[in-house]
């Protein structure tokens, strides 16, 4: 069945909207061509419909995770690429995080109760067209609705953006490391970062043709109200900033 896009998390643009000739498309969309479409996926400023209706809530004892490393290793080394599925549901706030929801929560959960000693900043290469770059540039603060996979050493190669993400000490338990028990790519000095995590946009530089996106992860509890749904920039609601709330 098909359903409407969201176009604040999805859309379909031809190429050549993008990218001015085929020697400037990124490596990830080489092959196509200037009048094929291509798709941009943008951070948002508000959760979305469907993840709010299958992803929220509280976990019950028995919906739990029984064993969080192998919870996490489901993502990490799934070889059909399982972790691709999950992401590109919650990037396009699609109807299939119903097919997802449980195990969403659980990661969430599992993230959200493993130890996270690292601060610091982060890295992963992405490929971004100018109108995804754009549209981190235009929002103070935003979500990014998917997981998101980093490295403390060693991001994504040949890739024409570079995303640094600073974690602070009071923010990391949105994130955790990945020790070897999690995963079958123990090199590659994961840091997982939770879907719907808040980002701040610092600057973008430029560095040998390649965009270097700043990111800082911020206060979830002090600038969200969930209660509203919506991005708070005056910090004037009331919430308590010391509750893990496992509904996020």
């Amino acid at each position: 069945m098909k359903y409407r896009l969201d176009p604040n998390f999805i859309e379909f643009v031809p190429v050549k909207n993008e990218f001015r000739d085929k020697r400037s498309l990124p490596q990830s969309i080489a092959d196509l061509s200037l009048n094929d479409e291509m798709v941009n996926f943008y951070p948002v400023t508000r959760k979305g419909q469907n993840f709010l209706k299958y992803c929220g809530g509280w976990l019950y004892d028995n919906e739990k995770p029984s064993s969080i490393v192998q919870c996490v290793r489901q993502y990490t080394s799934d070889p059909n690429w399982f972790c691709s599925e999950i992401n590109m549901a919650l990037a396009a706030d699609s109807p299939e995080l119903s097919r997802y929801g449980r195990y969403i929560r659980q990661l969430k959960y599992s993230i959200g109760m493993s130890r996270m000693n690292f601060t610091g900043t982060v890295f992963r290469g992405v490929d971004m067209s100018p109108s995804e770059v754009a549209k981190y540039e235009q929002e103070n603060l935003f979500f990014i609705p998917s997981f998101t996979s980093t490295s403390t050493t060693k991001p994504f190669g040949g890739k024409n953006a570079l995303i640094h993400i600073d974690i602070t000490p009071e923010w990391s338990k949105f994130c955790m490391e990945i020790q070897p028990k999690h995963t079958d790519f123990p090199h590659e000095d994961e840091i997982l970062l939770s879907c719907y995590n808040l980002y701040k946009h610092r600057r973008t530089e430029r560095s040998n043709g390649q965009r270097i996106i700043k990111l800082e992860l911020m206060n979830y509890h002090r600038y969200f109200d969930y209660r509203r749904n919506e991005i708070r920039y005056d910090n004037s609601f009331d919430d308590d900033d010391d509750d893990y709330d496992f509904r996020w």
